[in-house]
Parts: C-alpha cells; structure tokens; sequence
C-alpha cells in the first residue's frame, strides 16, 4: 500500500528567477543590435556628407548607450534579493482609560468648595469623563536586565515578574506576597520593580492598620471622608495606572469590626474583573481601578486570609549573599547622599579596605545591620576629617 505524500511545491524564487535571466537576455541582445544598428546609421550618414561631414568625429562606440548601460548579472540578482521597502508603521495610540465616571449625582461644590478641594466632588471632578493614560509596557527583558543588575540575588524573583509583563497592554505588575525575612530588601525591590516598569508607587504600611477598611475609602456622609488609596494614588499621577505596595501585610489587624486589610484588598486584585468597577464610598460610585498593581510584603504568612493568597500567591524571597556586598553598600551609600543632599565628592563610593572591613562583620542577610556599618564608616570619614590640621 502506497503512503500518501502531500504536495511540497518548492518555493517561486527558483522559477520567477529563471524568467528574470531569460528577460536579462533579450534585454542585452537588444542592447548590442539597437547598438549595430546606430553605428550603421552613423556610418551611413557620414558617407552621405552628415553626421561628421564638417570636421565632427564620429561618436565613439563606447559612448553609445547598450551593452555597458545593463547592470551585470550579480548586480542583478543582488537587487532582486533586496526586501522591498516597507512603509513606516502607523503611529499608535496612545494607551488610555476612564476612571471616574459623571459625578452629577453629588451635590454641585460651591466656589469656596472648589478652591479649597474640601467635597469629593470638588477633588475628583476635574478627571470625570476624562481618558486618563496607561503607562505603555515595559520591555520584559530591560525589565529583567535593570532588577537582576540591582538585585543579583532575587534573579528568579525577577525573571517571574519580566514574564508576566510578555503580551501585556499596558505597564502591570500582578498582584503577588513577597515572603522573607525581615530587613531583606523586600520593600526596596518592590520600589525598584515599579520604576523599572513606568509605575509611580505608593507605600501603604500595614503595620499597625486597625482599620483596614479605610483603604477603600471613606463614605461622603461623615466628615472624615476620603477617596480610596489606589484612587488617590491615580489623581496624584494624574494617570489611569499606578503601583501600590502594601508593607508588611500579615501586620494588619484581624478584627473585622473595622475591616479587615487583608479582606478589604480582595476586590482590588483581581484586575480583568471587580476592579474594573469598585464602589468608592466618597463619590458614591464606581470608578476603573483596573490600571493599578499591587505588590505585598510579609515576614510570613501567618494570619492572612486563604482568598488573599489566592489573588495573591506568596513568592519567596532570598536574602542577599555575602557575594552582594559592594553592590547592598553602594546602593545604601547612595542612598545616604539622596538624604543627606550631598554629591558623590562630598560623599564618594567604599574604597577597597573599606569593603573588606565591612566584609568581615556582615556575610550575608538582613539589610539593616548592614546600613549600621556603612553609617559608621562614614562616621569615621568625618571623625578621621577633623582630626586634620586645618
């Protein structure tokens, strides 16, 4: 029994070549007979008495267009092989999305209301029924290469959020828990992960929150009223997309006569759907919440809600090495110059045997004791400074 083989035509490039030599042919044997052609002509015109008769040379063959004027076959095909220009791709639009619909239903604030930004409606509608912009997204391996060159230690950490920005439309980070220790970097990666993606960020702590459900917002009808968080978090960026980082999540109460955080975040995180339309108390409706990313921080897990690690899922975090010295104490000695406004010549990079004291009194771990000795070799700079002879 004969198999079938399907029909595999080779490709046209081979054939449509074959015309173009034979086409390249004709055109060169046309060439040198309109050549033979022309010098017979000239011939004849100069024994007639024309073309010459009054001391003009005959043209010369070689300045006759034929034969020489054709491109040669390698030049030929070299052209034929070129791509053919494409035209410049379309502009594209830019990324936006409504946030907060029509706010007729409030009472209208009055002149002094509106000066003073001091009703929900008079703070929120200058961005009603406005297209406020979506961060564009971020390219997943500059993502990738920016974390890993700053976090050398969280790499897997890093490589899981550059994947989930691939096919993304937008500038979004998914909501995850960061679990480790304490002082481990956890909140300044977080910080560094939002930058890298386009995102301002928030810092939302909650240690200490008694009532989570603040978060939400707070209703109109009590004077203590205030917009959500992530709404905040929008209209101070005057943008539709914007990052928040909830510290140390499993630090909130668990008392539900408040509000719970952990409870409270739930409708938040789940961006294609309850996000899109979340009831803030203040303005009495439901705005787009969508563009907003989330990223926990917890020592453990212990207490937090099974639905929020759902939405959630804990991403274990490393401490950093002893190998990641010189990177942990100048990304810390720069950091001591931003608070202390002073340039890197009033406060310049570790030397060499300063790296390696440091070296010898902290091999790994919790951050924190770590900025201690940088900030005590910088004490001693300044000790050593002014027991100089002016």
């Amino acid at each position: 029994m004969r198999a079938e083989v399907g029909a595999a035509p080779r490709p046209n490039f081979d054939r449509l070549t074959a015309f173009d030599l034979h086409a390249l042919t004709f055109a060169r044997s046309f060439a040198v007979i309109a050549k033979a052609e022309r010098m017979i002509s000239d011939e004849d015109a100069i024994l007639r008495g024309g073309a010459g008769a009054e001391g003009g040379a005959a043209p010369e063959v070689d300045d006759l267009p034929g034969l020489e004027e054709l491109p040669s076959l390698g030049e030929y095909l070299a052209a034929a092989s070129e791509p053919a220009p494409q035209p410049p791709p379309p502009a594209q639009p830019a990324l936006a999305r409504g946030v907060i619909p029509k706010l007729d239903h409030l009472p209208k604030p009055s002149k002094y209301t509106v000066e003073r930004g001091d009703s929900p409606r008079a703070l929120a509608e200058p961005f009603a029924e406005k297209a406020l912009p979506l961060a564009p997204p971020p390219d997943p391996a500059a993502f990738a290469a920016t974390m890993n060159a700053a976090f050398p230690w969280a790499r897997e950490v890093n490589e899981a959020y550059a994947n989930a920005l691939v096919g993304s439309p937008f500038a979004a980070l998914p909501p995850r828990i960061l679990v480790g220790g304490a002082g481990s970097g956890k909140t300044s990666w977080a910080r560094a992960a939002f930058e890298a993606a386009g995102l301002p960020s928030t810092l939302y702590s909650a240690a200490g929150v008694a009532d989570g459900g603040t978060f939400s917002g707070t209703s109109r009808q009590w004077s203590s009223w205030r917009l959500g968080v992530s709404l905040q978090a929008l209209l101070r960026a005057q943008a539709a997309s914007a990052g928040i980082i909830i510290d140390e999540i499993e630090k909130g109460t668990h008392d539900r006569r408040h509000g719970r955080l952990d409870e409270t975040l739930l409708a938040f995180l789940e961006r294609a759907s309850t996000a899109r339309r979340i009831f803030d108390p203040a303005l009495e409706c439901e705005v787009d919440l969508s563009g907003v990313s989330y990223i926990l921080t917890a020592n453990d897990l212990a207490g937090l809600s099974r639905p929020l690690l759902d939405r959630a899922p804990p991403i274990a975090w490393p401490m950093p090495r002893r190998e990641d010295l010189p990177l942990v104490a100048g990304r810390i000695l720069a950091d001591l110059r931003r608070e202390r406004g002073l340039a890197e010549a009033w406060l310049p990079d570790l030397d060499g045997q300063e790296l390696d004291l440091l070296s010898d009194r902290w091999r790994g771990g919790s951050l924190r004791p770590l900025r201690r000795l940088v900030e005590a070799v910088v004490a001693g700079r300044e000790a050593f400074a002014r027991s100089l002879p002016n």
